[in-house]
């Protein structure tokens, strides 16, 4: 990936959302068991991420704007509402009954998702209030006293959209719900500062430790991601750090070795995860993208060797997941 210009890295880390309402594309209930926080947790993904990492595994949460996507599997070959109500003409469906949408002149407005029949169409990216995600975790909060379990908050970025993350954890902290973020650490230490005045648990991922890799297979400077993490262990919250581990960018013995090394002298790093990697070519088809990673295959005994590297270099203070 090429150096971003000024222009571009500006308009990624600009908030796109208000302090009352924000875009999500996606809200999972009653995760049990995960990476994701402890207890039985509900996980919100906000959209828009300043990143481009090439194994990216939930593209529909890169874009800060809503976007269709296409279920081949569940298109009903005879209907062609879809078809005849694009005001754009972007969609076609071909003789043998396959559609087609030119991505190109279509604008996400979403008429075709709200037509469709079968829900092979849907827009993902919806604006919702502070207000409606705290009915969804009201309801949910039962399950999270006996769990320890609580809010987490994902992306994308959720970082990219600042003041809605924090007025969102402001009003879990008022209801005494456990908060975690998941981030990236590419973004203004200020925006990441506040935040963490009502976040319980920083689950962060740092991917590589060689800068020129870490800009071209994330598209991130890697120096603002761990300075963000330093400031981070110095707010006293406790922290999760994970690292997916992708064959052939961040899976080398020396990579988790350098990450392991330097969080084993953060004291509020309480965890390590290794994160196995899961092909998402199925979510790039449905947005019309081609994977440039396709094919790659992880190695059951690499990630097991991985994380020997890892447990010999951590303090046994930190749990290796």
């Amino acid at each position: 990936m090429k150096n971003r210009n000024e222009s571009e890295k500006a308009f990624l880390f600009k908030s796109f959302s208000s302090g009352s309402e924000g875009l999500v594309f996606s809200i999972e209930r009653g995760v049990y068991g995960t990476s994701d926080g402890p207890g039985i947790r509900t996980l919100i993904f906000f959209k828009g991420c300043p990143l481009r990492c090439l194994w990216c595994q939930n593209p529909e949460g890169q874009n800060p704007y809503p976007e269709i996507i296409l279920k081949q599997d569940l298109c009903i070959r005879e209907c062609r509402e879809c078809v005849e109500i694009c005001p754009e003409r972007a969609i076609i469906k071909t003789s043998e009954g396959i559609i087609e949408i030119n991505r190109k002149i279509c604008t996400n407005c979403g008429q075709c998702a709200r037509i469709c029949p079968a829900k092979a169409i849907e827009l993902v990216g919806e604006k919702m209030t502070v207000d409606e995600l705290m009915k969804i975790l009201n309801r949910d909060k039962i399950f999270y006293g006996s769990s320890n379990g609580g809010v987490t908050v994902s992306g994308g970025e959720p970082l990219m959209q600042p003041e809605f993350l924090l007025n969102l954890l402001k009003r879990c902290k008022e209801e005494n719900i456990h908060t975690a973020i998941e981030t990236s650490g590419c973004c203004e230490w200020t925006s990441l500062s506040r935040v963490l005045d009502y976040t319980d648990l920083l689950i962060y991922d740092v991917k590589l430790m060689d800068h020129e890799k870490h800009l071209s297979f994330v598209g991130g400077d890697l120096n603002l991601v761990l300075e963000n993490l330093v400031k981070s262990n110095g707010k006293g919250v406790e922290i999760w750090v994970h690292t997916p581990i992708i064959p052939g960018y961040t899976d080398s013995e020396e990579n988790v070795r350098k990450i392991a090394k330097f969080i084993a002298n953060l004291d509020n790093v309480t965890r390590y995860g290794l994160l196995p990697y899961n092909p998402p070519d199925s979510k790039y088809k449905m947005l019309g993208r081609e994977y440039k990673l396709s094919g790659l295959k992880p190695s059951i005994e690499k990630f097991k060797k991985l994380k020997a590297v890892a447990r010999s270099s951590l303090p046994t203070r930190i749990l290796l997941e």
